[in-house]
């Protein structure tokens, strides 16, 4: 696979599990947490994760014009699909139904990705080397080098940061020790062919917590006097978007921008058409 078909599919469903879940759940808790979660996710993706990834990148990304076109029309459909199917305040099984084929479309169409490219490409292979230098060019005159960059860091930032660091540790620490007894670790050479089951308890954590944060977020809103849906647009929303934050930010440290870019439309089209369709045609059928 190429980083962007890998970014826009596997990382993008992947990174986007927690929304995914967090819509079946308010589905079960009859809420509307589900709904502003993924509206929130996607301005999220697109403002904030683009942004830290070309900062974090420290670097001049090369960045395909092809995938992003690809992402971009296939996510103003299902943003266009969607706003008409919402129109009448309803939400109908064949529109649910509707939403659901679209992603299908759209992960069949990643199979036929490189045929779409050439397509895409026109004279695309005759001005990349062009394009080429005047990136390496602007990598030598336009950025500062990583000594540059580290002058730069205020050292009361790095007090900062390092503090921060402690206190998430010691918060997350109950969470770490529940995984490394219940998760395999595929990384290393001991568990490495059990990946599959990894990746399988990885979903079930992610289901359980979503589930409980849907439930934790809905009772605070309600003590607040604030509504689940405007929780789930602004608290829930960045809480879901931090796995694709991270996946953003250290696939553009690794040189790979198209995965950052891709992971992100891609998990706006997965929220938009899985993350809402299959909630909606659960809650319909039920």
């Amino acid at each position: 696979l190429s980083e962007d078909v890998a970014g826009a599919t596997f990382m993008a469903a992947g990174s986007s599990a927690p929304e995914l879940f967090t819509s079946l759940a308010s589905v079960t808790a009859d809420n509307e947490v589900g709904a502003g979660t993924i509206v929130g996710s996607a301005v999220f993706n697109i403002l904030i994760i683009i942004a830290l990834s070309a900062a974090f990148a420290k670097r001049v990304l090369k960045i395909d014009w092809r995938p992003l076109i690809r992402d971009s029309v296939f996510y103003a459909i299902s943003i266009i699909m969607f706003t008409i199917f919402v129109a009448d305040y309803k939400i109908y099984i064949y529109e649910a139904i509707i939403l659901l084929v679209m992603y299908v479309v759209y992960v069949v169409l990643m199979k036929f990705n490189p045929q779409l490219m050439k397509l895409m490409a026109g004279e695309y292979n005759e001005t990349q080397s062009n394009r080429e230098d005047e990136n390496e060019d602007l990598l030598k005159h336009k950025l500062p080098s990583n000594r540059e960059f580290s002058t730069r860091t205020c050292l009361c930032w790095q007090i900062f940061i390092f503090v921060l660091r402690w206190i998430l540790l010691i918060f997350s620490f109950p969470f770490i020790w529940v995984f490394s007894w219940t998760v395999p670790n595929c990384s290393t050479e001991k568990y490495k062919k059990y990946y599959t089951l990894t990746f399988i308890l990885s979903i079930v954590w992610i289901a359980v917590l979503s589930f409980g944060m849907v439930i934790l977020v809905s009772r605070t809103g309600c003590i607040l006097s604030i509504d689940s849906y405007t929780m789930g647009l602004v608290i829930v929303a960045i809480g879901t978007s931090i796995p694709d934050a991270l996946s953003s930010i250290f696939a553009v440290r690794d040189g790979h921008g198209d995965m950052a870019v891709s992971n992100a439309i891609g998990s706006n089209i997965f929220d938009i058409n899985l993350g809402l369709g299959l909630p909606y045609l659960i809650r319909i059928l039920i």
